[in-house]
């Protein structure tokens, strides 16, 4: 078990999300384990802070990077530091704040792990230069923390020797090996942001034409859909709960037949995994990770954009037995590769490679 002093810059809720909660639980595990951990909160601030999907502020973006760095310098100024994890999305604007960042540790001679929290080839596209920043970002850093294939090739044409997969992980209680398997499909569950790039239009599409299936979508609402828009266009099997609690998020996994996950774009989604922990068979875009989370066993995976391959595996999954083996797979992969105790071994090991200690 690693020790040492360490600062992690990233988000934590609110608002609330998958790289947020990940910190949270991070920060959480560290304290436990008797680390000796800061935080350098990344969090947005003004009025996206509060409302999900809310247009960009170029003015509190500003303020919010000289905010970072000074949190920065001030963290590692006054304390001896032995690593810092810094967590990134890639986002192109964002690239920019995260060089910047990097180039203060490098300053202050600060060894630190650049996290990519996203699938890099979808946040950077071909931009000349927001790919040169994060080649910059990942020479500074000692180590390059990726989640998913597509971004290990993408980084390890910047440094192969420095690039790691690590999966995200998720904590001991979410665990649960006693799912109940139904003889009939007849609640679907989606959890996460209702906007298009989730894939909600086709979902919505789906549900319209399986009105025997409850569709229950869990999360915020953003700028893309109104709750009556949504509710209107249904023929009343679809359920929007909005922001609700985990403990509540689990009920309501706990009650479905199925994980329903259209999404156009992931890099280790968090809602995919707290669904296979829970032993829910699955149904998923072939993005991001989740090809390699469910490896064709733990549910079906489908192409984004496509209502029609949705219903075909809709179709297929309502198989009873199939279900059964779906469930105790996911329950299993799970518990072996993405429980916290798992994962954070990985993450100190590298910590004791970079620092030199015993881990």
């Amino acid at each position: 078990m690693y020790k040492g002093k360490i600062v992690l810059i990233g988000t934590i809720p609110p608002p609330a999300g998958g790289d947020a909660m990940w910190a949270q639980d991070y920060l959480a595990y560290n304290e436990k384990h008797g680390n000796d951990i800061q935080l350098v909160n990344t969090s947005l601030i003004g009025k996206r802070a509060s409302t999900v999907g809310e247009t960009k502020n170029y003015r509190d973006e500003i303020e919010r990077s000289f905010m970072i760095w000074k949190a920065i310098i001030q963290t590692v100024s006054r304390r001896t530091t032995d690593i810092v994890h810094m967590n990134i999305n890639c986002a192109p604007l964002g690239t920019i704040r995260d060089f910047i960042s990097s180039i203060i540790l490098a300053l202050k001679k600060v060894p630190f792990v650049v996290h990519c929290h996203c699938n890099i080839a979808d946040q950077i596209g071909d931009r000349h230069i927001p790919c040169c920043l994060l080649k910059c970002i990942c020479k500074l850093s000692k180590k390059i923390i990726v989640l998913n294939n597509d971004s290990y090739e993408f980084a390890s044409k910047i440094d192969k020797k420095k690039v790691v997969f690590i999966p995200n992980f998720i904590t001991t209680e979410q665990f649960r090996p006693d799912k109940k398997i139904f003889e009939e499909l007849k609640k679907a569950v989606y959890v996460g942001h209702i906007r298009r790039t989730k894939g909600i239009d086709e979902l919505l599409e789906v549900a319209r034409n399986n009105k025997n299936i409850v569709f229950t979508l869990v999360g915020p609402i953003t700028e893309d859909y109104k709750k009556e828009e949504i509710l209107d266009n249904s023929i009343g099997n679809v359920i929007l709960t909005e922001s609700v609690t985990q403990q509540e998020v689990n009920k309501y996994l706990d009650e479905a037949d199925v994980f329903l996950f259209p999404s156009y774009t992931e890099g280790f989604s968090r809602a995919l995994v707290e669904a296979m922990s829970r032993g829910i068979p699955c149904i998923a875009t072939d993005v991001g990770s989740n090809r390699e989370m469910l490896e064709n066993e733990g549910g079906i995976i489908i192409e984004a954009k496509s209502s029609v391959q949705i219903n075909k595996a809709l179709d297929k999954i309502k198989n009873h037995k199939l279900r059964e083996k779906m469930s105790q797979w996911n329950y299993e992969k799970a518990f072996k590769f993405y429980s916290i105790d798992t994962v954070m071994e990985e993450i100190y090991q590298i910590y004791s490679e970079v620092t030199g200690e015993k881990n």
